[in-house]
């Protein structure tokens, strides 16, 4: 696992990249795309089996602090406190984007029923909250869960995950700030 900027750039499964591109932390205001740019992560403590990581940002319009851990299955868990340089500021959305290469599955899981899908996956899969989700192939995968929603502006009514076939690749977006909202505070 390699991190660029912040954020995961790299991960080699059974000898094979997983990612097409780093990872990126985007938002969208008034109808302008940005791409935050987080500072080369420092090590906080390292540990058996666990390292922690922090970075920051800075965009036209917040502080970003995120926090990482990786433990030593290679999960990461990611923290980010966002900081308005401005009161009433408003922005469009903001999502984690990722690419997976050679993507052909996916797999959901929080809504009561669990699913896998080969190609499209119908709204209806996406109506209820979704705690966990695969993106891979037969041989790896990328896996992503939450704990819960707590600090997300999230509607429930709108998506809350976009999936993007790319030809044999899969694109994700998942939604921190899913509707036009006010950041006042952290």
């Amino acid at each position: 696992m390699t991190f660029d900027k912040g954020l995961i750039s790299k991960i080699v499964s059974s000898g094979k990249p997983l990612l097409k591109k780093a990872m990126a932390l985007k938002y969208l205001r008034s109808g302008k795309e940005y791409n935050v740019c987080f500072s080369t992560p420092k090590v906080v403590s390292a540990h058996r089996g666990r390292i922690v990581f922090s970075a920051q940002a800075n965009s036209p319009d917040f502080r970003i602090d995120a926090v990482m851990t990786v433990e030593f299955d290679g999960m990461v868990k990611m923290e980010l406190t966002m900081v308005p340089l401005r009161k009433g500021l408003e922005i469009d959305r903001m999502w984690l984007e990722y690419e997976v290469d050679n993507a052909m599955y996916c797999s959901l899981g929080g809504r009561g029923t669990d699913g896998t899908f080969h190609g499209l996956i119908c709204d209806y899969e996406f109506s209820q909250p979704v705690k966990e989700m695969w993106l891979g192939n037969n041989d790896i995968g990328l896996g992503w869960f939450t704990e819960g929603y707590r600090g997300w502006l999230i509607n429930t009514k709108k998506p809350r995950i976009i999936l993007k076939q790319l030809g044999k690749n899969a694109k994700s977006e998942l939604m921190l700030v899913n509707e036009s909202s006010n950041i006042n505070y952290p």
